[in-house]
């Protein structure tokens, strides 16, 4: 299903506002895929007001801490949720 500019307005309250969420996005989707690390590549991103969002699962709290260093510095950022979910090497949470 394509989104119109009009669908976009209605999801964000504004056309400028939905484009420069997007490049926020995009640019911690391309930090995060520049990892060496390939646990990163599956982390899930979101921005609205400020605030980026990281979903997803990792093996360990240093990976955890890693994918918020990697978007720590993209402009527009100025507050990080971290709800990435350190899960054990079989899926449990730990």
């Amino acid at each position: 299903m394509a989104v119109t500019d009009a669908g976009r307005s209605a999801i964000t309250g504004g056309g400028d506002k939905w484009s420069h969420g997007q490049r926020i996005v995009e640019s911690a989707r391309r930090a995060l895929a520049s990892s060496s690390r390939r646990f990163l590549r599956c982390v899930d991103c979101r921005y609205r007001d400020g605030v980026l969002t990281l979903d997803g699962r990792v093996p360990t709290y240093y990976l955890k801490q890693l994918a918020q260093t990697h978007v720590a510095r993209i402009d527009g950022v100025s507050e990080i949720e971290n709800r990435i979910v350190v899960t054990s090497a079989i899926g449990r949470v730990a």
